[in-house]
């Protein structure tokens, strides 16, 4: 059975040498086990080197495949063969571009304690668009800030996205799909609140 410290990580900018910095603890990890060549022990868990913004982080893929449902998950799970996702010339995985290494480095307390605790210096939409590009629920569950204003600002934005699409589904749609049936090209609609009125031109 491997030791707790096997599904921790390190990460190292891509220019520098082999000084590795955890992603979970604070403390430093030596070349064994964690780095790149063949100083591993032949019994170590495997290890897989994923590149974000420049900046490699080698982790055990078992803290993926314990969430399928995510991106990475999926990834590294069972049909990971099958992954259209390959490494290149360097064995390394070259993900989430677009994402900063800093937010990336957040998002992998997920793997570890399902919690992302999100530090000061990262906006709540930068994490959130990360969250939804690696498949991960970004909810009050899951995300733990010191920015309460911001992280109930995106909650709320679900929420209004939600309940357009009850009304889209419920009230609009039926109307435009009965007014397609009739060969009309054209659908106005208007929607209004209880508290709303209108005046129509004669």
């Amino acid at each position: 059975m491997p030791l707790p410290e096997d599904n921790k990580g390190s990460c190292f900018q891509s220019g520098s040498k082999r000084s590795h910095e955890p992603f979970i603890v604070p403390e430093r990890f030596g070349n064994s086990g964690l780095g790149f060549g063949g100083g591993a022990h032949s019994q170590a868990p495997e290890k897989v080197t994923l590149l974000v913004d420049g900046t490699r982080f080698v982790v055990n893929p078992q803290i993926f495949t314990a969430h399928p449902d995510t991106m990475l998950g999926r990834m590294f799970g069972p049909g990971r063969e099958y992954n259209f996702t390959r490494p290149n010339e360097k064995g390394e995985y070259v993900i989430a571009e677009g994402i900063s290494a800093t937010v990336f480095r957040t998002v992998l307390d997920y793997y570890k304690t399902g919690i992302i605790n999100c530090p000061d210096g990262i906006s709540i939409p930068d994490l959130r668009d990360t969250c939804d590009y690696l498949c991960i629920n970004f909810d009050f569950n899951t995300i733990r800030c010191q920015d309460l204003s911001a992280l109930l600002h995106e909650l709320s934005n679900d929420g209004a996205h939600k309940q357009f699409d009850h009304y889209l589904e419920e009230l609009i749609l039926p109307i435009m799909v009965g007014c397609a049936k009739k060969g009309e090209r054209e659908c106005h609609i208007v929607v209004l609140t209880d508290e709303d009125s209108v005046d129509w031109d004669e």
